[in-house]
C-alpha cells in the first residue's frame, strides 16, 4: 500500500484513482476548482469528468496543493501536457525528494521538444534524482479504464527499480502493467501517435475508406520509430502498447478525442 496524489482530475486522472484504490492504495486528488473536489468529498463523483463514475469513498480530493503532497509516497501527473512544466516547479519546494514522480501526460515540449519525463528531470534538479522518474504509458482510454474494462499499459523509467514500484503500484486484475527501460522510445510512441490519430480522423471525416486507413497507420508507425531511434529511443519499442498497440486504439476507437 502507498500513498499516491494524483495531480489533476481530468478524466485520466479520474480513472486511474479508481484504479489505484483497487490496488489498495491511499488516493487523493488535487483539483483546482472546489466544486470538484466538494463533489468527489461528498457525492463521490467527478461532476466534469466520468460523472457517470461513482468513486470509492475512501478516494479524498482537495485543492491546497501542499497538503496533498505531505507524507506522499507517489505523485502521479493526469494533467495537459503544457501545463507540466509549470505544476512541477510549483510542486518541487513541497518535495523531500524520496517521492516517486509518474507522469500519465503524453506530449512533447513546443519550445524545447522535451518528453514529459526530460521536463520533470529538468525541473526537479536538485531535488529529485533521474531515476525516481517514471511514466505510464498505453492504449489506455479513460472511459474503459474507469468501467474496469480489460487495459494494458507500460511503466518506463531511467531506474528498473522505480519501473517496478510503478508496476506494483498500479497492477489489478483489470489493469496489467509491463516494464519496459527505454523510457524515450515509450513517450515518444505515446506522442506522436496522436498527429497519426489527426489524419486518421480526416480520413474517416473525407470517408476515404480502411485502405488508406490501414495504410497511415502502418506508414505512420515507421516514421513513429524513426523519430524515435533518432531521439535516443530503441526501434522495438514501437511494436509494443506504446507504439502499435496506442497507435491503432488512438486511430480507431469512438473514444479518442483526435
Amino acid at each position: 500500500m502507498r500513498n499516491v496524489t494524483i495531480i489533476g482530475a481530468g478524466s485520466f486522472g479520474t480513472a486511474l484513482a479508481t484504479v489505484l484504490d483497487t490496488a489498495g492504495n491511499n488516493v487523493q486528488i488535487w483539483a483546482r476548482e472546489k466544486e470538484v473536489v466538494d463533489s468527489i468529498n461528498n457525492n463521490h463523483r467527478n461532476p466534469s469528468y466520468l460523472s457517470d463514475i461513482r468513486l470509492p469513498a475512501s478516494i479524498k480530493a482537495y485543492d491546497d496543493l501542499e497538503h496533498c503532497l505531505r507524507d506522499q509516497d507517489m505523485i502521479l501527473f493526469a494533467t495537459p501536457s503544457h501545463t507540466l512544466r509549470e505544476l512541477a516547479a510549483k510542486i518541487k519546494p513541497c518535495l523531500d525528494g524520496h517521492e516517486i514522480l509518474v507522469t500519465v501526460s503524453k506530449g512533447i515540449e513546443n519550445d524545447t521538444f522535451k518528453t514529459m519525463s526530460q521536463i520533470l528531470v529538468e525541473v526537479m534538479e536538485g531535488v529529485t534524482l533521474e531515476d525516481n522518474i517514471g511514466v505510464l504509458y498505453g492504449p489506455s482510454h479513460a472511459e474503459e479504464v474507469s468501467h474496469l474494462k480489460p487495459t494494458t499499459v507500460v511503466a518506463a523509467s531511467y531506474s528498473t527499480r522505480t519501473a517496478r514500484i510503478i508496476q506494483e503500484t498500479f497492477l489489478t486484475p483489470m489493469f496489467r502493467v509491463y516494464l519496459n527501460n527505454d523510457i524515450i522510445g515509450v513517450e515518444i510512441g505515446g506522442s506522436v501517435k496522436n498527429i497519426m490519430a489527426i489524419a486518421a480522423g480526416i480520413i474517416d471525416s473525407a470517408e476515404l475508406g480502411d485502405n488508406a486507413k490501414a495504410a497511415l497507420i502502418t506508414r505512420g508507425l515507421h516514421e513513429m520509430k524513426r523519430m524515435g531511434v533518432m531521439m535516443g529511443g530503441y526501434a522495438e519499442t514501437f511494436s509494443g502498447l506504446t507504439g502499435m498497440g496506442d497507435l491503432i486504439v488512438t486511430c480507431t476507437s469512438k473514444h479518442s478525442r483526435n
